[in-house]
């Protein structure tokens, strides 16, 4: 059956089947169908991991040919990244810091057959909290720069390089930005169980499989509200494909008692319906084994942040806000969250202005997002 105006979910179900390395035919016969499809491919960051499945099956050559564009200028980024991210590794060592790799940049030298699958913008690093001063120092040495933004539990750094490519880092001080979550994974408890990323040298340590999953699928539900920008384009969706991609190869590498220490775990940080629903979303893309006592063991609860997770963002802001430990807290919270520091906003809004305004532009964007429906 041809389809002559590709749907989102037709899409989605299309790329999954390609990436389970199963021959499925192009269902649509509009040229407009390629751009929708690659599109669709590129926000769910898959596209490398198309370009390296096998197309001889009757899919559009353009279709083809723009996928392996984009995986070539990813596999180039990638080189210089690498070397950048060993460079980078080897300082912190030097200065006596020992980061962890988090998210993306562990999953891709770890679990992908080429780390340019991967698809990312940044590399993730997890330092301990006392570490800030220190790490910021180490990376202006390195000729990284920090980003303006609004006061968090992490901080972005870009390097840019002679040859015109950046290279960033998002430094997290605590695993997750939001003071509901921020403490659920204390650093010094994932790496106890820290194993080695040979793949980027002899300093490189990421969490065990155990803890990269738990973290995957508490990163795929923060998106559930927080937007993430792809090729300069912000976008709402949760379900990735290449988050749930992690979620599938991590899965498959844990044995039986790695099995329990992940329910275990999930459950004692109040996430289990948070991870239920990320392994579940994996299988059914991706057809992942999942063994029936870990699915029934976390069915059986939900937690503190699984709720939280779940709430709409007005309530998470205000769970954020009842979170905070002193009052002083609470009172540069919300002046954080009213009232930017200026080279946030000046950053924000580049165009210029008084600053009076660019809050009140700022406020008034806010509300506009909030009112508007999701589709």
């Amino acid at each position: 059956m041809v389809v002559s105006a590709p749907a989102a979910e037709v899409i989605d179900a299309l790329l999954c089947s390609d990436l389970r390395g199963e021959a499925s035919p192009w269902p649509w016969s509009t040229e407009t169908s390629v751009d929708a499809a690659f599109a669709r491919a590129r926000m769910h960051g898959v596209v490398a991991l198309l370009h390296a499945q096998p197309h001889a099956r009757g899919w559009p050559r353009r279709f083809v040919e723009l996928c392996r564009a984009e995986a070539q200028a990813l596999a180039m980024w990638e080189l210089r990244h690498e070397s950048v991210l060993r460079d980078t590794l080897f300082a912190l060592d030097q200065a006596g810091l020992q980061p962890l790799l988090i998210k993306g940049a562990a999953l891709a030298y770890s679990f992908y057959a080429d780390p340019a699958q991967r698809t990312r913008s940044d590399s993730d690093l997890f330092m301990p909290v006392n570490a800030r001063d220190a790490t910021e120092r180490t990376l202006h040495r390195l000729g990284f720069e920090r980003v303006a933004s609004a006061p968090s539990h992490q901080a972005t750094y870009v390097l840019q390089q002679p040859d015109a490519t950046s290279h960033a880092l998002d430094v997290h001080w605590r695993i997750n930005n939001s003071e509901s979550l921020a403490r659920l994974l204390p650093y010094d408890e994932v790496a106890r169980d820290a194993q080695p990323v040979p793949a980027l040298g002899p300093h490189a340590l990421a969490p065990s499989p155990v803890y990269a999953l738990v973290i995957a699928c508490m990163h795929r539900a923060t998106h559930r509200h927080n937007p993430y920008r792809v090729a300069g384009e912000s976008h709402h969706e949760p379900d990735r494909l290449i988050w749930l991609r992690d979620i599938d190869l991590l899965a498959r590498t844990l044995g039986e008692a790695q099995w329990r220490e992940f329910v275990s775990i999930a459950t004692s940080k109040g996430l289990p319906a948070t991870c239920l629903e990320g392994l579940q979303l994996a299988a059914r893309c991706f057809h992942t084994p999942l063994p029936e006592d870990a699915i029934a063991a976390l069915s059986a609860s939900s937690g503190r942040a699984d709720r939280y997770l779940q709430s709409s963002p007005l309530r998470q802001h205000w769970l954020d806000f009842v979170a905070l430990q002193s009052a002083t807290a609470r009172v540069r919270w919300l002046k954080d969250v009213a009232l930017p520091p200026e080279p946030y906003m000046r950053a924000k809004y580049p165009d210029g202005g008084h600053l009076p305004w660019l809050y009140l532009r700022r406020a008034a964007r806010g509300m506009a997002k909030r009112l508007r429906p999701r589709l």
